[in-house]
């Protein structure tokens, strides 16, 4: 049972922040922060299989859906993943309700006192020698100070400096030299042409790469991540509507699902969705002469023996 039983919503800051991200990914978010507001201390433990068994999700369903999202919305703070907005409003409710429960104590044992004294007593006068000691009086509650909130240059829950931390994050973790890819960048740009928006995909890239090295680093899809950082790029990018973009360069059909298969081998990412079922797995729809010449073999047809 969770210490707080609801987590204050604003729902206009929240579409804001999440306007990216897809459906599933929109649906782990809220799963993950119903964990963590359910697990004390509002955190949650660096275990993605952990993570991954309280939210209900599959190793593969975790690395392509939620990891993408903990990275992006969660910090690494004292080995524990925090994420920001919400722990300074689970702090912000334990401290109210702290203060409440304090108060009722005081005036509880304010009430009794009085009422003490208010009420008759039954007993005999006593000898005169015993009056002489009176009752003693109750010692005060002292109360604790607020503890002012902790960050600024150094975290928001007192971590190393951010400067000590990308450098080692950086030495520990590596990116790759090809992060992201020529294909992806090429990919964005022209998805960003078509949609009207001043938005240079190199640049982009550049700024992706120095924000991926402030994290973590360590992605199991990297390509989603990136794709939802050139999504809000070009969201956020004044578009172009006093001319009409420039028309796309003709691409030749072949070239881009080779593009695609090849990077499918290497980082084992399809897009399922706007592609349909990857090469050599049922259902698959590519034209049978691009799957032979990427050396896999059209699926049989449905009806007939493979």
């Amino acid at each position: 049972m969770s210490t707080h039983p609801y987590i204050p919503l604003y729902v206009d800051d929240y579409d804001a922040a999440t306007a990216h991200l897809s459906v599933e990914e929109d649906g782990a978010y809220g799963r993950l922060m119903r964990l963590c507001w359910r697990t004390p201390g509002c955190s949650l433990p660096n275990d993605p299989a952990w993570i991954a068994r309280k939210i209900r999700l599959s190793s593969e369903d975790f690395a392509r859906v939620a990891q993408p999202v903990l990275d992006e919305f969660f910090k690494l703070s004292r080995g524990r993943l925090v994420q920001k907005r919400l722990r300074e409003e689970y702090d912000d409710i334990s401290r109210k309700k702290s203060a409440r429960k304090q108060a009722g104590k005081k005036g509880g044992e304010a009430k009794a006192l009085k009422t003490k004294e208010n009420d008759p007593s039954n007993a005999s006068d006593l000898p005169a020698d015993t009056r002489a000691f009176p009752n003693p009086e109750p010692e005060p509650v002292r109360e604790e100070p607020p503890k002012p909130p902790t960050g600024g240059s150094e975290g928001l829950f007192g971590d190393e400096p951010e400067p000590a931390k990308r450098a080692r994050r950086k030495a520990a973790t590596p990116i790759p030299a090809d992060f992201p890819t020529a294909s992806a960048i090429v990919d964005e740009q022209q998805k960003a042409r078509l949609a009207g928006a001043n938005v240079d995909a190199a640049y982009q890239a550049e700024r992706f790469r120095n924000w991926a090295l402030g994290k973590d680093a360590r992605y199991a899809d990297w390509p989603a991540t990136w794709r939802n950082w050139m999504a809000r790029a070009v969201n956020d990018a004044p578009k172009s509507l006093s001319t009409a973009p420039a028309p796309a360069a003709a691409v030749d059909p072949r070239t881009v699902w080779k593009r695609r298969i090849e990077e499918y081998r290497k980082n084992a990412y399809w897009n399922r969705l706007e592609w349909g079922p990857a090469p050599g797995k049922p259902g698959c729809t590519l034209p049978a002469e691009i799957l032979m010449a990427n050396g896999y073999m059209p699926a049989p047809a449905e009806g007939r023996a493979a």
